[in-house]
């Protein structure tokens, strides 16, 4: 199995030179495929927030130990370094 990744732009190109049942313009597709790419941009936006704000409860609570807001927060980061590298563990 090929390590290569596609990319958006390829992508987008490939969704506006599709085999498309309707009498779109270029513009039209690529608006669409826009459109979808936002969309897509912001479910996962939202899934990111929610699991973020599931392992954020010690801000529910203002008397949180710092360890557990540090702890937290450093959380955040490592895993926002392995979704950029690549890696979805849920």
């Amino acid at each position: 199995m090929s390590a290569y990744t596609l990319t958006t732009e390829l992508m987008r190109e490939w969704h506006v030179r599709g085999d498309h049942a309707g009498n779109k313009s270029r513009s039209e597709y690529e608006a669409e495929f826009d459109r979808w790419l936002e969309a897509h941009d912001r479910e996962v936006t939202a899934r990111a927030l929610h699991l973020a704000a599931d392992r954020l409860p010690a801000f529910h609570d203002r008397n949180a130990p710092e360890w557990a807001i540090t702890s937290t927060f450093k959380w955040l980061h490592e895993r926002a370094d392995r979704i950029e590298a690549g890696g979805f563990d849920d």
